[in-house]
């Protein structure tokens, strides 16, 4: 029987069984003594970003001629993993838009110029499309990463004039960037959050 990280409790037949004082601890794989019967065995109903799966039925024969004899249930994120993790970078680009700042720090956008930066002004950021996103499960990891990049429009205004004696001369102009959102999804019982630490 395979057990999923963080199990602490499956059903067999109705009635509880804890793993802890069974001897079995969550992540690995065991094997049960059982006598001739059937054995429904359910995981723990999971959470809003977990699941478990459905019950399985194994089939014990005093001859060995079980049709089941192995249980395997694997962790797997819901759709509320996807649904909220999206919600959690789009917050992020956002508040990133909001600061009037040329280069954002910890942000998955900015904009940096080879003049002076006293040429350069009153910065605004503006969202215009978000990434399209994926969710991968890999070894027990959640990650969140872009299909397709979104898009930000800075707007800015630059000094044309490039004698320094002469009264600086502003302009607007603007350009445009792609932005792309990868990281790590924690999920810690009910709680969801991205690790944006080193993310960029």
């Amino acid at each position: 029987m395979d057990v999923p990280a963080g199990v602490t409790e499956l059903t067999v037949n109705d009635t509880p069984l804890d793993l802890d004082e069974a001897g079995i601890s969550d992540g690995e794989n065991v094997s049960l003594v059982a006598l001739p019967g059937d054995y429904v065995i359910a995981p723990p109903p999971g959470g809003k970003y977990m699941s478990y799966g459905a019950e399985q039925t194994v089939e014990v024969r005093a001859d060995g001629s079980g049709d089941t004899t192995a249980v395997s249930f694997t962790a797997e994120p819901t759709d509320a993993v996807r649904d909220d993790a999206i919600a959690a970078a789009n917050a992020a680009i956002d508040a990133c838009a909001a600061k009037a700042e040329f280069d954002p720090e910890d942000c998955p956008f900015g904009s940096s110029f080879y003049d002076d930066d006293d040429d350069y002004r009153n910065p605004v950021w503006t969202v215009e499309s978000y990434p399209t996103y994926a969710v991968e499960d890999t070894w027990g990891s959640v990650y969140l990463s872009t299909e397709d990049p979104g898009e930000v429009t800075l707007t800015y205004e630059y000094n044309t004039e490039w004698d320094d004696e002469e009264p600086a001369d502003w302009e607007s102009q603007d350009t445009t960037e792609t932005v792309y959102f990868s990281a790590p999804i924690v999920l810690e019982g009910d709680r969801l959050s991205l690790d944006l630490s080193g993310t960029w």
